[in-house]
């Protein structure tokens, strides 16, 4: 979302600002992926589950879309196929 109001914006000092929110936020995400084929999704910890008292985490698959959808954005492609 912050891409797309980026996009927006008239003023390059508030549309990068917006981009800078969303490349940070993106960063923090990256630490918590795994490319491999190792696991069911890319986005690792993507939510605890807090009805266990050891607090289980599990994938969430539209995590997994909406970063794919920003790091293509970022990579300037408009057009998603999926």
């Amino acid at each position: 979302g912050l891409i797309e109001i980026s996009k927006l914006m008239k003023d390059e000092a508030e549309a990068k600002k917006y981009m800078d929110w969303a490349m940070k936020i993106i960063r923090g995400l990256a630490n918590h992926c795994d490319f491999t084929d190792d696991n069911l999704s890319i986005l690792q910890m993507s939510n605890g589950a807090y009805h266990t008292p050891k607090m289980d985490h599990v994938n969430l698959i539209y995590g997994d879309y909406y970063l794919l959808e920003a790091l293509m954005k970022i990579d300037g492609n408009e057009v998603l196929f999926w």
